[in-house]
């Protein structure tokens, strides 16, 4: 978990959650981590992390082409 969250960047735009990179170092890295390893034992995730949504950000060149 420590590792993973090491490898955000931060001053990014926020996503649908609200929260920044900045967010999550220490002392926090501790709670949520007991919170996955609850969620990865139990098998079952709170409701509002069963959905998402993608938004495409394109590079340089045709708006159109989804390889792009």
């Amino acid at each position: 978990m420590v590792a993973a969250i090491r490898l955000l960047k931060n001053n990014k735009v926020l996503g649908l959650d609200m929260m920044a990179a900045e967010m999550l170092e220490h002392p926090i890295i501790e709670h949520l981590t007991a919170l996955l390893n609850v969620c990865w034992t139990t098998g079952q995730v709170p409701e509002d992390w069963q959905w998402g949504v993608i938004v495409k950000l394109p590079k340089k060149g045709n708006l159109a082409d989804c390889n792009n």
